[in-house]
């Protein structure tokens, strides 16, 4: 007898075989947008929950897809989101500023519409963690594409070009011209920040530093070809053994798209 299990088609885009792994504040609203993913499938989701809930089928044949930003841009963005939202304003404690809100233990959880336990610690995850293979999968490897919310624009560009999906392309350079959901009107996120909070979360997502390349102070996108590089050499391995490792990874945002008929 052959059982069958119910799927979900969580964060999948079928028009284009994408699954789109949304971590918060990272522009992943307007790209739920852009890949037409129903409402109803869209979530902050880890890849194992999402290779658990789908098709087995679109798991192996979809491209992976996550966006990166820098850290200390992104929890400033998600302070001024959540507040907006009102999530935050029942809590016990103090958030009336950036740093009370930080160090606010309540705030270490996420609520919303779309959002479940165990989501809640995506938000003080490092990108890098989020993209790990759980134990489970261990002895699988898959690809995945990471694009810096920095250049989003060019960077989906570049990479739907690479991939032979043209007209996604085409409607990427639009859309990001008009779209932006959940947007939030804010100062520079250094404005927010003393030596405390700068350290806190420079502690709390020092893998993605390490990884992606991203500087306090020079902000802007990261440097991921020269971190890759120096992580190879320090080991004496050849560059694909690091992208191996760190679920096979294929980035894209090295350098900046310059198609002259696009702009």
């Amino acid at each position: 007898m052959k059982l069958e299990f119910p799927t979900r088609n969580y964060n999948c885009s079928d028009k284009y075989k994408i699954i789109f792994i949304h971590v918060p504040r990272t522009g992943g609203g307007t790209i739920n947008n852009l890949l037409e993913i129903p409402r109803e499938e869209q979530g902050h989701r880890a890849p194992w929950e999402i290779r658990l809930g789908i098709d087995p089928g679109k798991w192996e044949e979809y491209d992976k897809v996550v966006m990166c930003r820098n850290p200390w841009d992104r929890m400033v963005s998600l302070y001024e989101y959540r507040i907006k939202k009102g999530y935050d304003t029942t809590t016990k404690f103090d958030v009336s500023s950036f740093r009370n809100w930080l160090v606010n233990p309540e705030a270490r959880k996420f609520g919303g519409e779309l959002e479940r336990e165990p989501v809640w610690s995506i938000i003080n995850m490092p990108n890098h963690d989020i993209m790990k293979n759980h134990d489970i999968f261990s002895k699988s490897v898959y690809k995945l594409t990471v694009i810096p919310f920095e250049t989003m624009c060019d960077s989906w560009v570049t990479w739907c070009l690479k991939t032979d999906r043209e007209e996604l392309a085409d409607k990427a350079h639009n859309h990001f011209k008009t779209t932006f959901i959940n947007k939030t009107e804010r100062k520079n996120y250094k404005e927010y920040y003393d030596d405390f909070t700068k350290v806190m979360v420079f502690g709390m997502f020092q893998m993605d530093q390490f990884m992606w390349g991203y500087d306090y102070d020079e902000g802007g996108k990261p440097s991921f070809e020269e971190i890759r590089t120096s992580i190879a050499e320090q080991q004496k391995v050849p560059l694909h053994i690091i992208n191996d490792r760190y679920v096979n990874l294929d980035i894209h945002g090295d350098k900046s798209y310059n198609d002259k008929s696009r702009t």
